[in-house]
């Protein structure tokens, strides 16, 4: 008899297993499971690390290590901690160093500010132990002691000091065969990063047609040096404290501001050999008309005093120059 149901296999001749049909695939699998069944489709995305595996507990591995971290992806942690510590530590001896430098600053700054009349500090009165004062009871307060401070230190050789200003301070002559060494070394020859504001090694005391005077700009403390010099570039500033007081050891010499600029510090601008009195005021006319403040300019000066420190305005190598000619001129 004929199957009733259309499309049922037929079954192979000569036996009775049934048929099954041929895989619609061109490859046989196993139990006639087709590719797609047993493995997913081509195009499926593979399972992502999910958290809790052992992959995911390692973190994300490198797509060029197949799958697992390298030994280099290991230490990186490890090397950015070594590093933070590194710079912790260097910190650490850094702001060491500063409070250090600081303290050390802080005493030095005391001995910065001499008295004219003598340090009554123990360890510096022994320089001068024997000298004592010669001061009489009718001379001035403020008027400086020569007597001690000759023997505490010969190359001191005036006391400047403006009115209003933090400026008194002891000058010293720099010496020949080390033209900074008051740079770094104080009115007693000690070192001290605030120095000794000194004449130029090329001048010979205040003798020339010509004294260059440097000192630093500290600007902070109670301790400045020469910093407001530098606020000499304000001619408000400038014309309200016209008068520089320099004392030395023929006499007190009142000079008169004449002008103050702003350089850079590498310019040539640095004259202290002069022929005549006459050279040396046709060279500063010329100066003084390239001035960022100009007050006045005495022409029958026979003398130039240019008082120099560091200034923070314009130049990263900045200098500011105040120009002074004595009074009495």
């Amino acid at each position: 008899m004929k199957s009733q149901i259309q499309g049922a296999p037929r079954p192979p001749p000569g036996g009775s297993a049934p048929w099954v049909p041929p895989s619609p695939h061109p490859t046989p699998f196993p139990r006639g499971l087709p590719a797609e069944e047993r493995m997913g489709s081509p195009t499926e995305e593979k399972p992502q690390n999910r958290v809790g595996t052992k992959e995911a507990a390692r973190g994300a591995a490198s797509p060029f290590s197949g799958g697992k971290m390298t030994n280099r992806e290991r230490r990186q942690p490890k090397r950015r901690a070594a590093c933070w510590l590194a710079v912790g530590l260097a910190l650490l001896v850094l702001c060491g160093g500063m409070a250090a430098f600081l303290a050390s600053a802080g005493g030095s700054a005391s001995s910065v500010v001499p008295n004219p009349r003598g340090q009554p500090d123990e360890t510096l009165a022994a320089a001068g132990e024997g000298a004592g004062s010669s001061a009489g009871a009718d001379e001035e307060p403020d008027a400086v002691d020569w007597e001690y401070w000759r023997s505490a230190n010969p190359d001191i050789i005036g006391w400047v000091s403006v009115d209003g200003t933090a400026i008194d301070y002891a000058v010293a002559q720099a010496p020949d065969d080390d033209p900074t060494y008051y740079l770094d070394h104080d009115a007693y020859r000690s070192w001290n990063p605030y120095g000794c504001p000194y004449v130029d090694a090329a001048c010979d005391g205040f003798e020339g047609a010509c004294t260059v005077v440097f000192g630093h700009n500290m600007g902070f403390g109670a301790t400045t040096v020469f910093a407001d010099f530098a606020r000499y570039s304000d001619e408000t500033f400038a014309r309200s404290h016209p008068t520089i007081t320099l004392a030395t050891l023929q006499g007190v010499v009142e000079l008169e501001v004449s002008a103050a600029d702003v350089v850079d510090g590498s310019s040539a601008l640095k004259r202290t050999d002069f022929s005549s009195p006459e050279e040396m005021r046709a060279w500063y006319e010329q100066r003084f008309s390239e001035c960022d403040v100009q007050i006045a300019n005495n022409d029958k000066a026979s003398q130039l005093f240019v008082f120099v420190t560091c200034s923070y305005t314009t130049y990263a190598n900045e200098r500011t120059l105040v120009y002074a000619q004595p009074s009495e001129s």
